[in-house]
């Protein structure tokens, strides 16, 4: 798998192995709920519909947004 663009290229996912997914966040980025669910969305696609565990990086978030 290579590296896809998710959430309007603030985030990255890749395959760490057959069943986890590698997720990073651009650094410096604020994180809403469109986001996360795009995010969501392209690892469901990129897993087949597979169940995969998700990696997430998130030393570099700033801030996640508290949308309803």
């Amino acid at each position: 798998m290579k590296r896809v663009s998710a959430a309007d290229g603030k985030a990255w996912l890749i395959a760490a192995s057959d069943s986890m997914l590698d997720l990073t966040w651009e650094p410096s980025v604020v994180i809403s709920e469109t986001d996360a669910l795009s995010v969501l969305d392209i690892s469901t696609e990129t897993g087949d519909e597979k169940p995969y565990t998700v990696l997430v990086d998130m030393t570099t978030i700033v801030n996640l947004s508290p949308e309803p």
